[in-house]
């Protein structure tokens, strides 16, 4: 039996231990709890879901800016950031958790990137005439890694653990996700003129908003009231 139908089993049992049917209840428990034993499946594994945001890059290999927001996210809302690059189109971060954790770190981290990589064109568009490609290239990263920084004000970590990796890792397999791995793009220069760019990006990112230009959905009801409880 391949993995996405084990799991697939295994969520029907449990919902048949949901039954009011005490001996119903009882023997699906206990075929879920067999078939979780028999096959190493945890209940965390059976739980999982995932929800994808785009990020707005083209790369096969992020900028570590970029990735600094997904984990930035994932942590806040306890839920494995995967980054998911595309041979053509926009690459994507999977997130995988339980309950609407991945729905809500979606939504935040697509909110999040479209107002940084605006912030980065519009740093770009600042720059001096006459500077090479690569520097102006660098001191745009230093300004998003400045903005990244600026924004985990408005995010706050879950009292939870994101699900194990390695448990991320056989769900998505089951689902028939193949996974790749990818190594970021480091581009830093700490002199002068980094420090400054990197200023800017925190000075540009405490204006950030959870709510800038989206509508009140489910999920954005969620974080906004998850907000106001801490």
């Amino acid at each position: 039996m391949d993995r996405a139908r084990l799991l697939g089993r295994i969520r029907k049992c449990l919902a048949l231990a949901a039954s009011p049917e005490p001996h119903e209840a009882a023997a699906a428990l206990r075929q879920a709890q067999a078939l979780m034993r028999e096959h190493g499946v945890s209940r965390g594994e059976v739980e999982l879901c995932a929800a994808s945001a785009r990020t707005g890059s083209r790369s096969l290999t992020p900028p570590v800016w970029l990735m600094r927001l997904m984990d930035l996210v994932g942590k806040a809302f306890a839920v494995c950031g995967i980054y998911c690059p595309a041979r053509r189109g926009v690459a994507r971060v999977q997130y995988v958790g339980t309950d609407v954790n991945p729905e809500l770190a979606s939504y935040a981290f697509d909110v999040l990137a479209r107002q940084l990589w605006a912030a980065r064109r519009a740093f770009l568009a600042r720059l001096r005439r006459g500077l090479k490609r690569a520097t102006r290239l660098t001191r745009a990263d230093m300004f998003c890694a400045g903005w990244v920084s600026a924004v985990r004000r408005l995010v706050h970590d879950y009292t939870a653990a994101a699900p194990p990796r390695e448990a991320v890792m056989r769900w998505l397999a089951a689902q028939g996700e193949r996974m790749e791995m990818v190594q970021a793009r480091p581009r830093v220069r700490f002199d002068a003129a980094g420090a400054a760019a990197a200023a800017q990006g925190r000075a540009a990112g405490a204006s950030a908003s959870l709510f800038q230009g989206v509508g009140a959905g489910p999920a954005r009801r969620q974080i906004g009231h998850d907000r106001r409880k801490r």
